[in-house]
Formats: structure tokens, C-alpha cells, sequence
């Protein structure tokens, strides 16, 4: 699936209330920031930092901290939180992870949470968070796994567009993968750490629901797809749903994810 694909409609993620999953995800921000080492004076960098969970757990500890996003609507609100928590030393930029607007080598730590997984090009966004920080400075990327009910109904959802032309994109979702590719970008002292973030909803067709409503990516894949197709991608997600659901009356899911943390 690419935002591309329908007349060149572009995803924006300031669409709907991507606020809503950036609140389950908010745990593991915390997770990276450990895992990360950072500490107080430390200069942070968070790339596709969305609502600014990361950047705010960063900030919390005392750190200086960058946010880039390319949603100026995400970012506003990445600002209103930071304000009200009276953080200071936080700046937010609108950028791109593939063409990061910050100086290389200027951070002690670059981290990204499910963030930079949606760069379109892997390799150059990897690149670009390593030339980031300092040499012996610290990079940690959140990303999922292909396991689990969620993860299947967005291969539903992702099955129901043509692939692009060329070689496949990137797949952040294979750990081995992941090392890999910051291996070939110049880092070192590569490590992994699996974990599992629980979803809930009252039932697995109310799940999808409400990622129809509010997720950027689902609304736009339902403005984008015929009305028939779309019926059909809500029904493979929701039986998915319900066949994995931890709950046999109430959807209940934990998804795993692994953060890699390297070294440049």
C-alpha cells in the first residue's frame, strides 16, 4: 500500500485523531528512552516524533531535545503537550527522515518510535539517523513484528492495494532485517529487545471501527479503495481479530515489537 497509489493522494497523518493510538503507544516511548541511556544535558533527536511521546520522556529527564514530523498538525499538538508540561529546551522542526533538517553529528542520541518504519526509503532514513548523532553517539528504533491479529488485518488492509513497481519496500517488521540494515549503515554494537504492547477495544468489529474514524492510515485506505473492497478488508480484519483475540467476547491482543539500539 503507498499513499501515492490513487491519483498521487498523499497519506497526511494529521487526519483523523492519531492521538488515540499515540496514547497506547506511549509505553514504549518510555521503554526507548531507557534503553537509550538518555540523561540529563544529552541532545536528543526524535524523528517522526508525531505527537511527541518520545520527545516528552526525553525531555522529562532532563535531555534537549529535537522532534521532527512531517505533519505540521501532529507537531501542534507535540507543542501544546510539551507546554503544558512545562518541558523546557524542546524545539520541533517539519521534516522528512530521508532529508532530516538538523546537523550531522550534532546529538548524543537519535530515537524513533513506529515513526521512521513509514519513511519510504529505509535505507536512507537508517543513514540519516546515524549521521545524526555524534560518533559513539546512540540510535534506538521502535518497530513491530509480524505477529499477532492486528498485524494480519493490516496485511488485509495492505493486500487490498497493487504493489509498487520494483524491489519491495523495506520490511521493518523482521528483526533480523532491522540489525541488518543498520549494520550496512555503519553501525555497531547492535542489540534487540522484544516486547509486547496490549490493545483493547469491546469487540474486534469495534476495534476496526475505530480505526476507520480516527487512524490516518485506515481512513485513508477507506477513502481510497471501492466501496466493495473496502467490505471486504473489513471483513478479513475483523474475523482476523476475533480469531486472535486473547478474549472471546471483548477484543484483547498484545501485538510484539522490538527496539534496536546501535551504536555509530
Amino acid at each position: 500500500m503507498s499513499a501515492g497509489d490513487d491519483g498521487g493522494a498523499e497519506l497526511d497523518w494529521g487526519d483523523g485523531d492519531y492521538g488515540r493510538t499515540a496514547e497506547i503507544l506511549e509505553p514504549v516511548s518510555e521503554i526507548v528512552i531507557d534503553l537509550a541511556g538518555v540523561s540529563e544535558g544529552d541532545r536528543v533527536l526524535d524523528v517522526a516524533c508525531g505527537t511527541g511521546n518520545a520527545t516528552i520522556a526525553a525531555a522529562r529527564r532532563g535531555a534537549r531535545v529535537v522532534g521532527v514530523d512531517l505533519s505540521e498538525a501532529l507537531i501542534g499538538i507535540a507543542r501544546g503537550r510539551v507546554g503544558e508540561a512545562g518541558l523546557p529546551d524542546v524545539e520541533f522542526r517539519a521534516g522528512d527522515a530521508v532529508d532530516l533538517p538538523v546537523e550531522q553529528g550534532h546529538f548524543d542520541v537519535a530515537v524513533s518510535v513506529f515513526g521512521v518504519i513509514f519513511a519510504p526509503d529505509a535505507e536512507a532514513a537508517a543513514a540519516n539517523m546515524l549521521r545524526a548523532v555524534r560518533p559513539g553517539g546512540t540510535v534506538a528504533i521502535a518497530s513491530w513484528i509480524s505477529r499477532g491479529p492486528i498485524c494480519a488485518a493490516g496485511m488485509a488492509l495492505r493486500s487490498a492495494f497493487p504493489a509498487e513497481p520494483g524491489p519491495p519496500a523495506f520490511d521493518w517488521t523482521r528483526p533480523e532485517g532491522v540489525r541488518e540494515l543498520l549494520a550496512s549503515a555503519g553501525a555497531r554494537e547492535i542489540e534487540q529487545r522484544e516486547g509486547e504492547l496490549e490493545f483493547h477495544a469491546p469487540s474486534a468489529a469495534e476495534w476496526f471501527d475505530d480505526q476507520e474514524r480516527n487512524h490516518p492510515v485506515w481512513r485513508w485506505a477507506a477513502r481510497h479503495l471501492p466501496a466493495e473492497r473496502w467490505e471486504q478488508v473489513r471483513r478479513e480484519s475483523v474475523d482476523a481479530l476475533r480469531a486472535g483475540s486473547d478474549d472471546p467476547v471483548e477484543f484483547r491482543a498484545s501485538s510484539p515489537y522490538v527496539i534496536t539500539r546501535a551504536v555509530r
